[in-house]
């Protein structure tokens, strides 16, 4: 999910990115379609969406774009077991740098 503030380029508050994965492996990617301000997307040819190169509104919004099994299988092996190795945690009262020590990759529970 990715949250978005008022801007003069589109519409949306909320684009969702996801991708479909079975046993199998990645399958497909969808996602929210981004609905530009008409005189952004059809305005002057420099201000035109490029279609061409790997951005990320082209990845958010293609579904065909080399390496989205890679992504799909970063997200479903790395990512979602163990989502809290991504967050700082808080130095608290049991010591740490005060900096934000990451917390420890744990292992997911036997049989996932």
């Amino acid at each position: 999910m990715f949250f978005f503030r008022s801007n003069p380029y589109f519409l949306n508050e909320l684009i969702i990115k996801q991708y479909d994965v079975s046993l199998a492996g990645y399958r497909a990617s969808s996602s929210t379609p981004i609905l530009w301000f008409w005189d952004y997307e059809r305005g002057a040819p420099s201000r035109r969406q490029d279609t061409s190169s790997v951005s990320f509104f082209n990845w958010l919004s293609k579904h065909t774009l080399p390496g989205s099994g890679k992504i799909a299988e970063i997200i479903s092996e790395d990512l979602w077991p163990n989502p809290l190795q991504y967050y700082p945690a808080d130095a608290g009262p049991r010591g740490g740098s005060g900096r934000g020590d990451l917390l420890e990759r744990r292992s997911p529970p036997a049989g996932h």
